[in-house]
């Protein structure tokens, strides 16, 4: 089992885990809300679709955590070779690594 901020993986009721595809902060903020409200344990930001992924900062991230209640967040950017949109090109693992670090160090998902 894990145990990620009081919800349980491996063990008891399954989680729900609902993706969140936009192109920019404001929808993904909009979605979310919604989200919320079906009760969702986990929320998915799909990175992959956003047109301006500069855009994704503490900030943002900070907006997300307020208006997502208790759900966990999910932080994802898909290669195109992971099925991903891919909107930013990725040509090589270093480029992919550096978005997924910076992900990881400033927007400290769940």
């Amino acid at each position: 089992m894990l145990y990620v901020k009081g919800k349980v993986f491996g063990a008891g009721k399954p989680l729900i885990c609902v993706p969140v595809i936009a192109e920019d902060c404001k929808e993904i903020i909009s979605q979310c809300k919604k989200i919320r409200k079906n009760i969702a344990d986990i929320i998915e930001i799909r990175a992959d679709y956003v047109e301006d992924l500069s855009s994704l900062d503490a900030s943002f991230m900070e907006e997300v955590r307020e208006v997502s209640g208790d759900a966990l967040i999910l932080y994802t950017f898909r290669s195109i070779y992971e099925s991903g949109q891919d909107n930013v090109s990725c040509d090589s693992v270093e480029k992919y690594l550096e978005l997924l670090k910076h992900a990881a160090e400033e927007l400290k998902p769940d």
